[in-house]
């Protein structure tokens, strides 16, 4: 069976809080993914939904998540089997953001023993800017490609996945 996407929903806080929360319905899911997103890079996040605690995605080890110094971070998180229904996603950060945005995929058909068979990440430094990339192949079949981008150079800068080949 192929990856079916089954719903999504999202929530932006632009107040202080060290908690934020929001409904999402994966019925007939069997993996739920939420990102969240916060404006200050020493920040602990962990999530729930109904009340399970999701597990945080890793790029690797040591990789850090921190998009830089005063940049704020980003954090992927799983639950496998979610609960069917509206439940609540509920992310609660360790040091008050004055921003933060969670988003919640729910999908059916994904292999759930190892839903990313690869993942991989890029980390530019200056000298890297205009040429970002990183090669990630995969094989297994109903696994993800996660590629996400991020950019703090402000308003008018345009960010283009290229190059991509998915089969």
């Amino acid at each position: 069976m192929a990856i079916a996407f089954i719903n999504s929903s999202s929530t932006l806080s632009t107040t202080a809080s060290t908690s934020i929360s929001f409904s999402h319905t994966a019925t007939g899911a069997n993996i739920v993914f939420v990102w969240v997103s916060v404006a200050n890079d020493a920040a602990t996040i962990s999530v729930t939904y109904g009340g399970a605690a999701m597990t945080a995605v890793s790029v690797s080890a040591t990789a850090a998540e921190s998009f830089g110094t005063g940049c704020g971070k980003g954090k992927l998180f799983s639950l496998v089997n979610p609960a069917s229904g509206s439940q609540t996603v509920a992310v609660t950060i360790s040091t008050d953001p004055y921003m933060c945005w969670a988003a919640a995929t729910s999908y059916s058909g994904v292999n759930t023993a190892n839903p990313f068979q690869a993942l991989a990440r890029f980390s530019p430094t200056s000298s890297d800017w205009g040429a970002e990339s990183v090669g990630i192949t995969t094989t297994a079949a109903n696994t993800f490609v996660l590629a996400c981008a991020y950019s703090t150079w402000g308003t008018g800068t345009n960010l283009t996945l290229s190059g991509a080949t998915f089969t």
